[in-house]
């Protein structure tokens, strides 16, 4: 089988090397002979990815976190939006900060364990988000494996991309929240779900989530499954911010749709058309757009679990 393993030397502030050398000799004598690759600027995982895909690699092992996943899994589709290679198997090696899509689907934190499950190599059909948002330049596409988020989504992501702290991932990203909502002006949407009749308001976030966490362990979509076929959309309204910083500790808790004023839904789509350009998260990539359409692609990936 070949195999690559793609290591992103500045994931998790550069401690990913730090675990590489920790584990190297382990992956050498457990796994068949494979290539490296190290990244060396931000989407490089995208360009090998898609490198990888064309000479038919039938493994791509990602070393890093969220980010890199997501940079990797962009990687995989063509410009038609079609598999490049279909039979290609995706596992990780977790050394991110937030490391939040392993979490949805049990993949052990611990490096032996994790090891372990690439060694046995059993596969599990997972779900991908697809992202089709207006720019200047026309229609573009992005496609993500874990989170999509839009408005304080974009911004608190963008405030943990510029932080250079040795806080806990949790505590960052939590601390990133709180700042990001303290600041934070709602955004004039109007949102189409299948089979319902359009929903306009004033709101402070929209998530749909294919996973069930972001940001390091908050658990906005208890009810998500990377294998169902649906988004699990979660839509925060415009309300008080004392209220929404008094309820914080239900983000971890799994029960944050039950605030007053946080609507929940499923559903396959979603379209989001707002007043003016904001940003928008996936994986903790930041983009910017007013007018966005966000589907699922059912069980479209490999996934080594």
């Amino acid at each position: 089988m070949k195999t690559a393993l793609i290591i992103n030397p500045k994931s998790a502030a550069g401690n990913t090397m730090k675990l590489w050398r920790e584990v190297k000799s382990q992956l050498q004598n457990r796994l068949p002979p494979f290539e490296v690759f190290m990244t060396e600027f931000p989407r490089h995982a995208t360009e090998i990815t898609q490198y990888l895909a064309e000479k038919k690699y039938e493994r791509i092992i990602v070393m890093g976190g969220d980010g890199s996943l997501h940079e990797v899994v962009n990687g995989l589709f063509n410009e038609a939006g079609k598999l490049i290679q279909p039979d290609i198997k995706i596992g990780v090696l977790n050394s991110g900060r937030g490391c939040d899509f392993a979490r949805t689907i049990e993949t052990p934190l611990d490096s032996t364990q994790n090891i372990n499950i690439l060694v046995d190599s059993k596969v599990k059909m997972v779900d991908l988000g697809k992202v089709t948002y207006s720019t200047s330049k026309g229609p573009k596409v992005e496609y993500f494996l874990n989170s999509f988020s839009y408005i304080l989504g974009g911004d608190v992501c963008n405030r943990v991309s510029r932080a250079k702290t040795l806080l806990p991932p949790s505590v960052m990203y939590f601390t990133a929240s709180f700042t990001g909502l303290l600041t934070a002006n709602s955004a004039n949407l109007e949102i189409k779900l299948p089979n319902r009749d359009p929903i306009r308001g004033d709101f402070y976030n929209v998530f749909a989530m294919n996973g069930k966490y972001s940001g390091g362990g908050m658990n906005w979509a208890p009810r998500a499954k990377v294998d169902d076929g649906l988004l699990e959309v979660i839509l925060v309204s415009k309300m008080s911010k004392l209220k929404l910083m008094l309820s914080g500790s239900k983000v971890y808790e799994g029960t944050f749709d039950q605030i007053n004023g946080i609507e929940s839904y499923q559903a396959p789509w979603i379209q989001i058309t707002s007043d003016q350009v904001r940003a928008m998260e996936l994986d903790g990539e930041v983009l910017e757009s007013k007018e966005i359409k966000v589907e699922i692609l059912p069980k479209i990936l490999q996934f080594i679990c």
